[in-house]
């Protein structure tokens, strides 16, 4: 359970500028020796989008509860990478730890994000975590937009 705050913090400390960039954000986010993967994660669904948002629906038929933090169950913690000389790269996540809460999905439950899209090409992330076992996590691709 340590490793949620500390990871926090030091996405807080590193960046806590909305939008800043800080290439290779994929380096902090790895599994330790007693860390994995999840066994299986949520499906994610486009429902609607327009130039500036899209919203995305999220079923967890993982047989398990997932948590993950954000500023309201409908706004995850998203990490993003763009597409550069032909490569995704990480660059950055939109805001800082700051107000951040641990939200939980039960299993067989579905809940919708909504995602603010400034560019493209662009790729969106979160975390999900196993709500009982913290050392249970995976980086979860939420959307991507691969075009001018």
């Amino acid at each position: 359970m340590k490793a949620i705050p500390i990871i926090t913090a030091m996405f807080a400390f590193l960046c806590c500028a909305p939008g800043a960039e800080l290439p290779g954000w994929e380096g902090l986010i790895t599994h330790t020796n007693s860390e994995r993967e999840l066994r299986a994660t949520p499906t994610i669904t486009a429902q609607r989008t327009n130039e500036a948002r899209i919203y995305l629906r999220v079923e967890n038929r993982t047989g398990i509860d997932l948590e993950y933090h954000g500023y309201s169950k409908d706004t995850p913690q998203i990490f993003i990478k763009e597409k550069r000389d032909g490569k995704w790269v990480a660059t950055s996540w939109d805001w800082c730890g700051t107000g951040m809460q641990r939200h939980v999905l039960k299993n067989q439950k579905t809940t919708t994000f909504e995602i603010h899209v400034t560019k493209s090409p662009i790729q969106f992330f979160t975390i999900f975590r196993n709500a009982k076992d913290p050392k249970e996590f995976s980086l979860v691709k939420l959307y991507e937009r691969d075009g001018g």
